[in-house]
């Protein structure tokens, strides 16, 4: 395990592969193995806080995460969809680190995910709920000029989504406390708690 917490935070690849594909092969399953990628996702935050990575450095990251996810033992068993899910950043944003990871992950547990990017309207979110038939709406935050234009982003979706789609946010640590009070259902902390969300709404449950 430590050996894919420490290649994933140093941002090595080939050593990142490698670790998981020993997991799997000692039985390791692959929710206890997103689990440990995570842990090495969060030395990255880390280091970005402390300002010795960048936000090429959370890409780089983001982009290991997600070919590690894409693995074939990564995929869960299952034997139907698992539900959809619409992906987005709010107005503002100025980088998008985790979307790619997360679209793998909710992939590799059988929901069909769309990320659309930094820029997307409110419109343009809800077109495509209606078009994937989707239960959640997951938009990320992860700038202070973000965090200013997400409340009437958030107020636009709401009035516009049917009333049994979730919005879901992720990002900044400060939405933890405040996703309710701008009109969202829930915050995820990473990405495994983004799939174990969007998995729980496919299945008629509001966490």
């Amino acid at each position: 395990m430590l050996a894919l917490v420490r290649a994933i935070g140093e941002l090595d690849d080939v050593t990142a592969v490698g670790a998981a594909t020993r997991l799997a092969d000692l039985g390791m399953d692959s929710r206890d193995i997103q689990k440990t990628i995570e842990l090495g996702m969060r030395i990255v935050l880390d280091e970005y806080r402390r300002g010795e990575y960048f936000i090429a450095d959370r890409l780089v990251a983001n982009r290991l995460y997600a070919r590690v996810m894409r693995l074939p033992f990564m995929a869960e068993p299952r034997t139907e969809s698992a539900g959809a899910a619409i992906l987005g950043a709010c107005p503002r944003d100025v980088h998008d680190a985790g979307a790619e990871a997360a679209v793998a992950s909710l992939a590799s547990r059988g929901v069909v995910a769309s990320y659309h990017g930094l820029g997307v309207s409110a419109g343009e979110l809800v077109e495509a709920v209606r078009r994937e038939g989707a239960t959640v709406v997951a938009v990320s935050c992860m700038s202070a000029e973000g965090m200013e234009s997400l409340p009437p982003f958030i107020a636009e979706l709401r009035a516009a989504l049917p009333r049994d789609v979730s919005i879901l946010l992720w990002g900044r640590d400060e939405l933890s406390a405040a996703y309710g009070g701008i009109g969202a259902d829930a915050f995820a902390e990473d990405v495994l708690a983004i799939s174990d969300y969007c998995l729980e709404r496919s299945r008629g449950g509001r966490p």
